[in-house]
């Protein structure tokens, strides 16, 4: 089965979250229903972007490199916001 790494954007305030699962459509429907502490108060979420690994460790590699806000995420935030990432 293949393991997910992703990234939610909050319609209500903008923030950004980043998680990992093997069943992206199960846990975004957790989040949706505010079944998810870290993301409770804080939605609707869309999902903004995912990348699907087969090795569970890899996707939670790369989910730990995301969430330091370095490098990782810059580029990826770059890919994604139509600015260039600035904002």
């Amino acid at each position: 089965s293949m393991h997910y790494v992703y990234v939610l954007r909050s319609l209500g305030n903008g923030s950004v979250y980043i998680g990992c699962a093997s069943d992206l459509r199960q846990r975004l429907s957790l989040h949706q229903s505010r079944r998810v502490v870290a993301t409770k108060g804080k939605g609707p979420w869309e999902l903004v972007y995912y990348e699907a690994y087969r090795q569970q460790a890899t996707a939670y590699r790369r989910e730990r490199s995301l969430k330091q806000f370095g490098g990782a995420y810059r580029q990826l935030k770059r890919r994604l916001m139509p600015n260039g990432g600035r904002g």
